[in-house]
């Protein structure tokens, strides 16, 4: 009969350490879903982020091109104030 309570703690401990690794696995499935959420967020936001750059880079690129004619202007400017400087000191 103790060989019987023997198996008896030994089955009782057993069955504990079903419940604690069945709870383990719980928890890290709980974890696991928490993370693949998280992943799942993530992209999203990258792929906003992703948007959100190509009409930044869009709009800085309409900004450049608006700009160029104005330089080439004020290059213009500067030369032709140049020459009228020149003309000027030519004529003094």
């Amino acid at each position: 009969t103790q060989e019987k309570e023997q198996r008896k703690t030994r089955i009782k401990n057993l069955q504990k350490d079903i419940m604690n690794h069945n709870k383990e696995i719980e928890d890290r499935e709980f974890t696991v879903h928490e993370k693949e959420k998280r992943i799942f967020d993530l992209h999203k936001k990258n792929q906003e982020l992703e948007k959100f750059k190509f009409v930044l880079d869009y709009k800085i690129s309409e900004l450049k091109n608006q700009n160029a004619p104005r330089e080439e202007q004020s290059r213009s400017y500067i030369k032709q104030l140049s020459e009228m400087k020149q003309e000027l000191f030519n004529y003094e």
